[in-house]
């Protein structure tokens, strides 16, 4: 079967751009470091959530009840956050997320420190950080391709996916040990 040509003025495949590193790419370290500084102080809030709802209670229900107080928001506010991802400044709403986010843990640190810390208290709190989380994440997502070319997002989606994973495993271990 003879070679299929392409139409006239249609172009060969593009040459490889070359292959700029990772960090000159505007914007992106800058990202990755709060994407990972974030993923690191959820599950490290996570781990010293559960064992302080546990300390309080000795309960294994009000520890499953943590889990569901944060999904829930989060599964309740899947369309309305997609919605806003849609029709909002993204980078205004992982902002205020984030704020959102840092408030509520500071709360729960202040709160734990003073020593009136409920679990009424982390079960609100809990959730409002599910809410915040279910507007920050569809908006955050969008942010590598934006900052990349096309030819780049590969790699740049292997580093962003290795930091949080390392974010995933080192978290609740330092979560524990500050607990502790």
């Amino acid at each position: 079967m003879p070679p299929v040509s392409a139409p006239p003025g249609a172009q060969g495949p593009t040459p490889a751009a070359s292959p700029l590193p990772l960090h000159r790419h505007p914007g992106l370290l800058a990202f990755l470091a709060a994407r990972t500084a974030s993923s690191f102080s959820a599950c490290v809030q996570a781990v010293a959530v559960g064992w302080q709802i546990y300390a309080l209670t000795h309960s294994t229900t009000a520890l499953a009840l943590v889990g569901l107080a944060q999904f829930l928001p989060m599964a309740g506010l899947l369309l309305p956050a997609g919605h806003a991802a849609d029709h909002f400044n993204r980078r205004v709403i992982v902002v205020t997320c984030q704020a959102i986010e840092a408030l509520s843990a500071l709360l729960m640190a202040i709160a734990a420190f003073g020593g009136w810390t409920t679990p009424w208290m982390i079960y609100a709190m809990v959730m409002v950080f599910g809410a915040a989380r279910a507007f920050e994440m569809p908006c955050q997502q969008t942010f590598l391709p934006a900052l990349v070319p096309a030819h780049v997002f590969p790699r740049a989606a292997a580093v962003s996916s290795s930091l949080f994973q390392a974010a995933a495993v080192t978290g609740p271990s330092v979560g524990g040990l500050l607990y502790g």
